[in-house]
């Protein structure tokens, strides 16, 4: 966040490493730091064109917002245009020598991190990741289980979880856009929002998050580890599959209880290669990254 005048640095927010999951139990998720307790910024080894890259789409999307739209850093606040003067301030360093920008970074920027799980500051780091499933655009004997779009009178809260797939009261309204021969894998793909369809005939589709029922989401399988499904120790995605085959007549029942079910769309545009975050503004590789408030 570029310094502006006595004590009005903007708060620096853009695109940046890996897809950090950062679990708060203080007020805020950030803090400011000390300009002498800055780390070293020379010490960058990605490619400034990456990172030029996320800022310019960071500010693609503050220049969507009014520019009087509150941003707030720990317990600061800073508008959209002072975002966007921020991030249009780092872009002039870019041709600098990486001590030069290291330099003025401290001199003009104020510095966030991360508060932290606890005391010690502990965060979860993890990789984004983009769910890949074989599935089908028509209905097969194999490939039975169907992917929807947005339903035209989806108003919230729509049906639930356990009225769409065990009720079937969508089905039948030509809302199947593909359908997918394990129903476990259209549960990943929803939690994850997006993520690509292997077709039968080797063609690769790109599936994007179009919406969702508006009811609250619930973790299956935290649900499974609180009634002794599946012992903490061994929880993970693929004890989770595991279990799910090995009890068919248990699944759909344990999926329900998740109410929250996630609409799609499919891209075959020019852009579907590319992989977008929250704000609706494509990710950079090793640059881009999400925060847990």
């Amino acid at each position: 966040m570029k310094k502006i005048k006595k004590n009005k640095r903007p708060a620096f927010a853009f695109h940046l490493l890996v897809f950090l999951v950062l679990f708060s139990s203080g007020l805020h998720a950030l803090e400011k730091i000390a300009p002498q307790d800055y780390p070293d910024f020379s010490s960058d080894d990605g490619r400034f064109d990456g990172l030029e890259e996320s800022v310019r789409a960071s500010l693609s999307y503050y220049r969507s917002q009014p520019p009087d739209t509150v941003f707030r850093f720990g317990s600061d606040s800073y508008t959209a245009a002072h975002m966007i003067h921020s991030l249009e301030t780092f872009l002039a360093l870019r041709r600098e020598p990486s001590e030069s920008i290291d330099r003025k970074l401290k001199e003009l920027f104020w510095v966030y991190r991360s508060t932290g799980l606890d005391a010690r500051h502990s965060v979860t780091y993890s990789a984004y990741y983009e769910h890949s499933m074989k599935a089908s655009l028509t209905r097969t004997e194999k490939y039975r289980y169907p992917l929807y779009q947005c339903p035209g009178d989806l108003a919230v809260p729509y049906y639930t979880r356990q009225e769409i797939d065990s009720k079937n009261l969508i089905s039948g309204r030509g809302l199947e856009i593909a359908w997918a021969d394990d129903p476990m894998d259209i549960f990943f793909l929803q939690v994850q929002g997006s993520g690509w369809l292997h077709l039968p005939t080797g063609e690769q589709i790109r599936i994007r998050y179009a919406g969702n029922n508006g009811h609250p989401y619930r973790s299956v399988g935290l649900h499974m580890i609180e009634t002794g499904l599946i012992p903490k120790e061994k929880f993970n995605r693929q004890s989770m599959r595991d279990y799910m085959d090995s009890h068919p007549l248990e699944r759909q029942d344990l999926l329900n209880v998740n109410p929250r079910y996630v609409f799609f769309q499919l891209d075959r545009s020019t852009e579907s290669r590319l992989t977008f975050g929250s704000l609706k503004v494509p990710l950079t590789r090793k640059r881009s990254v999400a925060t847990d408030p």
